[in-house]
C-alpha cells in the first residue's frame, strides 16, 4: 500500500482505497484454502494493516486545524473520541497479534468490540442518548459532589476541596447539566443498556 505522507493527496488516497478493495476481492476466496499457521498469520497481518489504514482515513476526515482550535460539538467529540480509542486499541492489538500474545489479544479485542459497539449505537441513537452518555460520564463526580456537599455542611471546605467543587461546577455548566439533573440520575448504563 502506498503511504506517501500522513495525509496523502486525493489521488493517492483513491489509489490506496482501490488497492484495499482489490486485496479483499483477491483474498476472500483463498482464505478457506489456508493450511499453515504462517499463511494464516500473514493474511491476518495484511488484513489488520488495511483495517488500521481505513480507521486512520476515517480519523483524517476530522475538522481541519482552524476548526480544531474553535472546537467541535460535544456530540462530534464523543464520536471522535471513540474513533481515536478504537485506533489506539487496534494498533496495540496488531502489535500483540504479531507477537503471538493471545491472552492480551483477547482483552484488547473485547475492549475494541465494546468501543465499536458503543460508537455504532451512538451514531444511530437519538440525540438524547448522547446527552445521557455525557451524564453517565459524571458518575465519579456525582459521588465526589455529594461528599463535598456533606463536608460543607459539617465544616468549611479546605482550599483544595473548594477547587474540586469549582471544577465540577464548571464542567457541569459547560456540559449544560444541572445539579438537580446530576443528582436525579440513577441509571449509569447508556439508555439502560450494558455494552459489556
Amino acid at each position: 500500500m502506498n503511504t506517501d505522507s500522513d495525509n496523502p493527496p486525493r489521488n493517492t488516497l483513491l489509489r490506496n482505497l482501490a488497492e484495499v478493495q482489490q486485496w479483499i476481492k483477491d483474498t476472500e476466496p483463498s482464505v478457506c484454502k489456508l493450511t499453515t499457521h504462517d499463511e494464516f498469520m500473514k493474511t491476518v497481518g495484511n488484513c489488520m494493516s488495511m483495517a488500521l489504514y481505513l480507521l486512520r482515513i476515517g480519523l483524517s476526515l476530522t475538522p481541519n486545524e482552524v476548526a480544531s482550535r474553535r472546537g467541535v460539538s460535544r456530540y462530534r467529540a464523543i464520536a471522535l473520541g471513540h474513533m481515536v480509542r478504537m485506533t489506539k486499541l487496534y494498533e496495540e492489538l496488531q502489535e500483540k497479534v504479531a507477537r503471538n500474545r493471545g491472552e492480551i489479544c483477547a482483552i484488547l479485542g473485547r475492549l475494541l468490540l465494546e468501543t465499536a459497539t458503543r460508537l455504532d449505537y451512538l451514531m444511530t441513537a437519538r440525540r438524547s442518548s448522547y446527552r445521557h452518555f455525557v451524564l453517565i460520564g459524571y458518575r465519579s463526580e456525582t459521588e465526589q459532589f455529594q461528599d463535598l456537599r456533606a463536608k460543607a455542611k459539617a465544616r468549611p471546605l479546605l482550599p483544595i476541596e473548594k477547587r474540586m467543587l469549582n471544577s465540577i461546577m464548571t464542567r457541569l455548566r459547560r456540559d449544560g447539566i444541572t445539579i438537580k439533573e446530576l443528582l436525579a440520575n440513577k441509571q449509569w448504563d447508556l439508555d439502560g443498556k450494558s455494552f459489556r
